[in-house]
């Protein structure tokens, strides 16, 4: 006679499993990865993005996160102006956020682009929401690096920022805690001659209040959803 096999000990170890907070990013060989909680075990929410009903909602580009209770952890840098740039300047205002590097050879060169592509559509709605581009190479991402890299995609830097740190360890640090995921460095023996950096290609949405609400699939963002996630919290 068969025995039956009860399911019970995989749901736990997934719920177990998401209320450690390693629902972050996998990282994957390369530069980046894709990242996100499964779809069964995201938080659904009842409201949208600032309570308005039908708003947020999972799909394969999106993930609500608002149950997860994520926040931006504290964070000085430098902004493609020689600025200094401080997380707690954006208390208060509705930002995406995601990582790059200007060497990138393979995700932001999509990522980039995508997020240059939300931006004037924001613009075109009327919304107010900033960006920030978390660089996680601060030895080759200089001030002047990152403004010649924000102008390539036409961005416009009275709304989004490109900032750099005192070091790739306070980086990595900032991203883990602030957005769950992993940030790892390659060497240029391992990685075919040049420094690679594996990181999470998601874009961020972060309230008002500095928490982290939604993330998207930044290499192929649904920018008409962002776009009326963000005029939710306005």
């Amino acid at each position: 006679m068969k025995r039956s096999i009860s399911k019970r000990p995989r749901v736990r170890r997934a719920a177990l499993w998401w209320a450690a907070g390693s629902v972050a990013a996998t990282v994957l060989a390369g530069c980046g990865a894709t990242a996100g909680p499964d779809s069964g075990t995201a938080a659904q929410g009842q409201g949208g993005a600032g309570g308005q009903s039908g708003v947020i909602q999972n799909t394969p580009q999106a993930q609500d996160l608002r149950q997860a209770n994520w926040h931006i952890q504290p964070y000085q840098a430098t902004d493609q102006d020689g600025k200094p740039f401080n997380t707690d300047q954006m208390k208060g205002k509705i930002w995406l956020a995601d990582v790059i590097y200007t060497n990138c050879p393979t995700m932001c060169p999509v990522m980039t682009p995508n997020m240059a592509q939300v931006q004037k559509k924001l613009k075109a709605a009327g919304a107010s929401a900033e960006i920030v581009s978390f660089s996680c190479d601060p030895d080759t991402d200089k001030p002047e690096v990152l403004k010649k890299y924000a102008e390539r995609y036409n961005a416009d830097l009275k709304m989004w920022h490109f900032v750099t740190s005192p070091g790739f360890d306070v980086t990595k640090d900032f991203v883990f805690k602030s957005f769950h995921t992993s940030l790892t460095k390659n060497p240029p023996e391992v990685s075919g001659g040049i420094t690679m950096y594996n990181h999470t290609t998601q874009f961020f949405l972060i309230n008002r209040n500095g928490q982290i609400v939604k993330m998207y699939d930044g290499m192929k963002p649904p920018i008409d959803q962002i776009v009326q996630d963000v005029k939710a919290l306005e």
